[in-house]
């Protein structure tokens, strides 16, 4: 429901009808909101949650663009990680296509407190909400059925666990305009 939707999917189809016919193997992964050490802070024009930790490391409002009630999918890098590593010796990953996320829709409120309740900041920080970027889904998140069955896997990092483990490394960072 997106022109980044649509250019994520366009990009399956050439990998698929280019390699179609050929002995390359390939596996398919739509990776949803993934995030986690490493992350440009400063850079605050993609990667929502890091976009909100950037706020939150400045100490500065948070700001979110559209509604509160929108909602996305996250993943912890670490799992991501695990995962695309495991299919490079997974023959029934093969010409197949996954999604690589958690399976859990978090409301991006939701999202927030619990952000807030692991850098132990008052949950009256403040939130502005602003008008949203045009183009943007109001909402994504995915099954992982596919992902369960051919990989025997499950994500190891809850949504709270992985904020843990992310704000221990940027509670490590200094501050820098660049």
């Amino acid at each position: 429901d997106s022109i980044y939707g649509v250019s994520k999917y366009s990009g399956e189809l050439f990998v698929q009808q280019f390699l179609n016919n050929s002995h390359t193997k390939y596996t398919i992964f739509r990776l949803f909101n993934t995030y986690g050490p490493g992350e440009n802070l400063n850079y605050t024009k993609k990667g929502m949650l890091s976009i909100y930790a950037s706020y939150l490391w400045k100490n500065e409002p948070i700001i979110v663009k559209g509604s509160l009630k929108r909602y996305r999918d996250f993943m912890y890098i670490d799992d991501n990680v695990d995962v695309l590593y495991n299919s490079l010796q997974n023959e029934k990953s093969f010409d197949k296509t996954y999604n690589l996320s958690s399976g859990q829709k978090i409301v991006i409120e939701d999202l927030i407190e619990i952000m807030l309740k692991v850098v132990g900041k008052n949950q009256n920080y403040i939130v502005n909400e602003v008008i949203g970027t045009p183009g943007d889904s109001f909402g994504t998140h995915a099954s992982i059925d596919k992902l369960k069955l051919d990989f025997d896997w499950i994500p190891q990092y809850s949504l709270t666990e992985g904020l843990y483990k992310y704000f221990e490394w940027i509670n490590k960072l200094p501050i820098k305009n660049d």
